[in-house]
């Protein structure tokens, strides 16, 4: 089964997690969900060490993940081993593995043996796995988002055409005309970062930080879309008995795409400040 596992979508994290599902034909793996480290913006600054021991290795430390895993889920973990980032194969229930939800979900890594069979790949070859994959995924992550925010737009703007409020519509309204107004630049704006980085993938390869801004501005959009659209329906935020935020759950947590943001930051941020330090 472990051989199976694919490869983790990792965005400069310490870890993820793949979700799996039993079916009548065999195992479902839906798309891994992203862990980070504390503190930590690059690789080198990873706390989490695999230490080999007899034919296996010790794994220390925590991350911090985006979402409470189920009990058959398997944890896909990076560590730093002697011969670099390596990626190991978990299970919640396992010996040494601790997960404790208090605001953030944090799995701990107290004394964790994982046998070699757990290694996936080579020792030290994590951060090459998938990458290409990895990245390609983040791009069309953006161009989903995009048109979801679409879509958002134009329930809002035939809501604002058929509500009656004080006796006028609300596409009436200055303050409605102005977020209508700022909703469209905003997607397009994002259309047009997305359009570019798919076109950098086509002519140059996916870089790490064409797709982390795309991931950022995107999901911004969509944040921002949630916040305008809301006080258009005139409801409170978040509520779920509003139809755009069904409509959004359906599709992504709120939660996730948060985390997703927050990566995209940190990964922003480190090559900026990377380039400068090197600069």
């Amino acid at each position: 089964m472990r051989d199976s596992i694919p490869s983790s979508n990792r965005w400069g994290c310490g870890g993820s997690l793949s979700r799996r599902n039993s079916a009548e034909a065999g195992w479902t793996w839906s798309l891994p969900v992203s862990a980070r480290e504390p503190q930590a913006l690059l690789p080198g600054d990873w706390k989490t060490t695999a230490t080999p021991q007899d034919q296996s290795f010790v794994l220390d430390g925590e991350k911090i993940l985006s979402a409470m895993p189920f009990a058959k889920d398997l944890l896909i973990v990076l560590a730093k081993a002697p011969e670099g980032i390596s990626a190991f194969v978990l299970e919640p229930a396992q010996s040494g593995v601790r997960i404790v939800q208090n605001g953030n979900v944090t799995l701990h890594l107290d004394h964790c043996r994982a046998d070699s069979c757990s290694l996936l790949g080579e020792p030290g070859q994590a951060l090459t796995l998938g990458t290409d994959i990895a990245l390609g995924a983040g791009i069309r992550l953006g161009a989903r988002y995009v048109g979801l925010t679409t879509r958002l737009l134009e329930m809002t703007i035939e809501y604002a055409k058929s509500w009656t409020a004080l006796g006028a519509l609300l596409k009436e309204r200055p303050s409605v005309q102005r977020m209508l107004a700022e909703m469209k630049v905003q997607i397009e704006s994002a259309r047009w970062l997305v359009y570019h980085a798919a076109w950098l993938a086509d002519k140059q390869g996916a870089s790490r930080e064409s797709v982390a801004e795309v991931r950022l501005a995107t999901g911004d959009m969509l944040t921002r879309a949630t916040d305008l659209m809301t006080m258009v329906y005139g409801g409170p935020s978040p509520s779920p008995e509003i139809e755009l935020h069904r409509y959004i759950k359906s599709v992504i947590p709120m939660e996730a795409l948060e985390f997703g943001k927050n990566h995209a930051r940190t990964t922003i941020s480190a090559d900026l400040l990377t380039s400068v330090e090197g600069g």
